[in-house]
Order: structure tokens, then sequence, then C-alpha cells
């Protein structure tokens, strides 16, 4: 994981490692998920990173309703047991 800032922006980037972690899933199917663009990544030379943002939408679903704050993020996980889990995960 990394931090950039660009401005007065703050963004969090995932590596593949990451990824596989924060959703306990191989590296196969984390490189699946990657090059079919179901989660969107940047990548630089051989090396993803998946944005903070793409990772919650991917999580929770629909963009739509990712447009307020964290805390909005935090209302909607309680929808889902899953997300719930995951969410907790990558927002610790």
């Amino acid at each position: 994981m990394r931090n950039l800032k660009i401005g007065k922006k703050k963004i969090k980037q995932y590596t593949v490692k990451d990824l596989m972690e924060i959703l306990d899933i191989s590296k196969v199917t984390a490189l699946k998920l990657l090059n079919s663009s179901q989660l969107r990544s940047i990548r630089i030379g051989r090396q993803h990173w998946i944005n903070e943002d793409d990772m919650i939408e991917f999580i929770c679903g629909d963009r739509d309703r990712l447009a307020g704050t964290y805390e909005d993020v935090l209302k909607l996980r309680g929808r889902n047991p899953i997300s719930r889990f995951i969410l907790r995960r990558l927002l610790k």
C-alpha cells in the first residue's frame, strides 16, 4: 500500500498482494479481476495499483451510492455482512 498526495487530496493505492489479503483470494483470482476490468487498476510496468475508491466501489457495487463521504460508505456496509467484513478490513 502507498499513500499519494495530489494537491489537498490523499489517495491510498493497493497492490495485488494487498488485494489478495483484503479479499482473501488467490493471486490468480486477483489477476482475473484486474484483467477482466471488474476491478479498475492502474498498471505501471508490471505492477497493478488499485485506488481505494475503486476497491470500495468493487465491494459495494454501484458507484452512484459512493458519491458521499466515507461515513456514507460505512452506513452502506451494514446492509451486507460480507461487504461489512471486507470494508472493515479495508478502512481500518
